[in-house]
């Protein structure tokens, strides 16, 4: 599933919402999502982030690409934002290169 990151843009929530809705189970996201995620989630609070009721169960890999990942955003969001959702910590998988060679890697 191919999507415009101009949707994620306007809630970054919207991608982990995408991934549990349609069972997805590989994925890619460019650094500065992963950012916006972790900062629109950091300004929820625990209640609003349980709401979500997402499934990302099913949910095998992530892989980074296109730019580098700053190490305590990638911490964060294992450490905060996937164990709120039970998803597994090791999901964060490092792609080098251009974004279309990374993405392509799916």
């Amino acid at each position: 599933m191919c999507m415009p990151w101009m949707w994620f843009r306007i809630r970054w929530a919207f991608f982990l919402e995408i991934l549990g809705r349609e069972g997805v189970g590989f994925s890619f996201a460019p650094g500065f999502l992963l950012r916006g995620l972790v900062r629109e989630l950091d300004k929820m609070n625990a209640s609003e982030k349980s709401g979500k009721d997402l499934d990302l169960s099913g949910l095998r890999c992530i892989t980074l690409g296109g730019e580098a990942l700053v190490v305590e955003t990638g911490v964060k969001f294992v450490l905060e934002v996937l164990k709120v959702y039970e998803c597994s910590r090791d999901v964060l998988v490092p792609g080098f290169g251009m974004t279309e060679t990374c993405a392509g890697s799916q």
